[in-house]
């Protein structure tokens, strides 16, 4: 699992510039997490400079992002508005073929 955590050191840059704007509240919350997680995450916040609440704080800002299912639909749909929407005729034949 260490290593997973090493990959996303290049998350550094955002994580020195990130910060809770001054109009937006902090939340105090207790969490149990297992102890071979603690022990790295808490590893990763030394090897990067910050708190591990700093780390945990971007870590799940991160995930919600990531598991935005309108963000992800969005971006989906941005990417597909510029493509056709018609299937090449190459493929179409081919596929054609393989259903006969």
């Amino acid at each position: 699992m260490v290593f997973a955590y090493k990959a996303e050191l290049r998350v550094l840059p955002l994580l020195d510039s990130w910060a809770c704007p001054p109009h937006t509240s902090r939340m105090k919350t207790t969490v149990t997490i297992p102890d071979p997680v603690f022990k790295a995450a808490d590893r990763l916040a030394q090897v990067m400079g910050v708190s591990r609440s700093r780390l945990y704080s971007f870590a799940l800002e991160c995930f919600v992002q990531d598991h935005d299912d309108d963000a992800i639909t969005a971006k989906l749909d941005e990417v597909y508005a510029t493509e056709p929407l018609t299937l090449d005729p190459v493929l179409q034949s081919i596929q054609s073929r393989s259903v006969t």
